[in-house]
C-alpha cells in the first residue's frame, strides 16, 4: 500500500504505559505486509517533523526515542498496525526526515 498527502494516516508512539507519546502524519507513505516476511513501513516527514525527532534522538536527557518505541499506524484516528520504532531507522536529509518502522517479531527472531 502506498499514500502520499493524506491527513487521514498518521503514526503514534506509546510510552511504557501505554500512554500517547507523540502522534505524527507522514508526507508519504508505504507498507508492505507480505505473508512469510516481516512487515515494514517506510514513510518521509516534513521539515518540522524531523526537527522534533532529530531533537529528541540528540537530547541528552532521557528521551522515550532513544530506544525502540512501540508505533501504532493509524488510519482515521483508528489503529491497524503495530510496528516498531527504532532510533537508527531514522534518515536526515535537508528538508525531510525518512523513517522505516519494522516489524517487531523481527527483533524478536
Amino acid at each position: 500500500m502506498i499514500c502520499t498527502g493524506s491527513d487521514e494516516i498518521s503514526f503514534e508512539f506509546s510510552t511504557d504505559s501505554g500512554s500517547t507519546y507523540l502522534e505524527i502524519a507522514p508526507r508519504s507513505m508505504e507498507f508492505d505486509r507480505t505473508k512469510g516476511k516481516f512487515d515494514y513501513a517506510q514513510a518521509k516527514f516534513p521539515q518540522d517533523v524531523a526537527e522534533l525527532l532529530q531533537s529528541e534522538i540528540d537530547s541528552e536527557s532521557h528521551s522515550v526515542l532513544k530506544q525502540p518505541v512501540p508505533v501504532d499506524l493509524k488510519i482515521q484516528g483508528n489503529p491497524i498496525y503495530r510496528l516498531l520504532w527504532t532510533p537508527d531507522s531514522a534518515r536526515f536529509t535537508g528538508s525531510e526526515i525518512h523513517v522505516e518502522f519494522h516489524d517487531p517479531q523481527k527483533f524478536l527472531s
